[in-house]
């Protein structure tokens, strides 16, 4: 009997390290889910209520590169003003490690735009555990594109030639009532100031867009048509690689152009030209298009049906060199995120798939628009509008697109 009452008495000190550790790490997840939930829900009570009153938060500034030390009382007082405001985020523990008084802890903080790592020390104070410095790291989903020479909040519609090193852009100036295009080519892997181009600047100049031989570049403008002495509505034009540089703009011509609005125009390896127009015969407020070339003449524009367009707006185009896919700002009726979405389609035998949106590595509450292809349609390369005046507006990239690209492909849906 004294054999058997020593054996159960062993089992349960056994026992005890186990349930004290159990019950340590609720404590510190307690503590932890303070801080998540604190700040998801704007809860500043259970925010502040995480963190020792001396405790701080180190991380390294990505705008400067410079350490910074900031007590968390700062931080505190700024959470202040999300107060009752829930965030639009998810949240989740990674890891928790805990040794006596003192334990570290790994958090994933996800947003629409970026993701936030958070490492915590935490020690047992007078019997609560709190938090008593923290570092991070964000990473953005789709962060801004050299934001140093190009990406300066008035910029949209970059287009990169092949190989590389010279690019096109519009300056918007944060509005849109001066249009120029602007150029910059990269040397030593950076590219360099960039300056007005020599074919704008006295006209609303948008949407350029190299071919994928890089031949070729279509933009959009207000000049005045052939014939005509005044500026009008956005048509396309064309400027074309020759012996001698590069030749002057020229208008693509009636058969393509409307008196309507025409912009946004891409081009595939074979010519075909898809563009988006306000011309009569669309189904929507603005339709995409697409005009064949055959023998170099440009055939009369055929709307892209009811798959792609809608009664609403549908614009934007980017067509792959194989025209297998196609990027542009449209709807998802299953996925929307808010001012304006890029969604996909896929191309099978001319037939398009329902569109698919981006999701939200790409898409957010704000505008995003004018996508183009870069790298061999490894890189996604789109606009982004905050709105207000000015408008803030710069060009985001997303690097292994074409991944996403193939895990799209996969669950393409086609009407019968």
């Amino acid at each position: 009997m004294k054999t058997h009452l020593t054996t159960v008495l062993l089992l349960l000190t056994g026992c005890l390290p186990v349930a004290a550790q159990q019950t340590e790490r609720a404590q510190v997840e307690a503590t932890v889910l303070d801080y998540l939930d604190g700040g998801t829900f704007g809860d500043t009570t259970r925010l502040i209520r995480a963190f020792h009153p001396s405790a701080t938060m180190k991380f390294v500034d990505k705008s400067t590169g410079q350490f910074r030390d900031v007590p968390i009382a700062d931080y505190l007082n700024r959470a202040k003003g999300s107060a009752g405001q829930r965030a639009n985020r998810t949240t989740r523990i990674l890891s928790i490690d805990i040794t006596g008084t003192a334990a570290q802890a790994k958090l994933e903080i996800n947003a629409p735009t970026h993701t936030f790592i958070d490492y915590f020390n935490l020690l047992k104070i007078d019997g609560r555990w709190q938090v008593v410095s923290k570092i991070f790291n964000r990473s953005d989903k789709a962060p801004l594109y050299a934001p140093d020479t190009i990406s300066t909040n008035d910029v949209f519609g970059l287009t990169i030639a092949p190989g590389g090193q010279t690019a096109y852009f519009v300056k918007s100036y944060g509005g849109r009532d001066t249009l120029h295009l602007f150029t910059t080519s990269r040397q030593n892997g950076h590219w360099q100031k960039p300056a007005k181009a020599s074919i704008s600047g006295t006209y609303k100049d948008i949407d350029p867009f190299f071919s994928p031989d890089g031949n070729l570049m279509v933009f959009n403008s207000t000049r005045p048509k052939p014939g005509r002495s005044q500026p009008g509505d956005f048509d396309i034009w064309a400027i074309r690689r020759t012996n001698r540089g590069w030749s002057d703009p020229y208008h693509l011509g009636a058969t393509v152009n409307s008196d309507s609005s025409d912009f946004y125009a891409s081009v595939a390896a074979n010519g075909t030209l898809y563009f988006s127009s306000t011309r009569q015969g669309g189904l929507g407020k603005t339709d995409i298009w697409r005009s064949v070339q055959r023998n170099g003449v440009y055939q009369k524009p055929e709307n892209l049906g009811n798959t792609v367009n809608t009664t609403d707006y549908e614009g934007n185009p980017c067509i792959a060199p194989d025209e297998d896919f196609m990027i542009y700002v449209g709807r998802d009726s299953q996925q929307d995120y808010g001012d304006g979405d890029l969604v996909i389609a896929f191309n099978r035998n001319g037939r398009w798939s329902r569109p698919q949106n981006l999701g939200a590595d790409v898409n957010t509450a704000d505008a995003e628009f004018a996508p183009t292809l870069t790298d061999g349609g490894k890189t996604l390369l789109f606009g982004r509008i905050k709105r207000g005046k000015p408008l803030q507006e710069n060009v985001h990239i997303i690097r292994q697109f074409d991944r996403l690209v193939e895990r799209l492909r996969s669950s393409a849906q086609f009407d019968s």
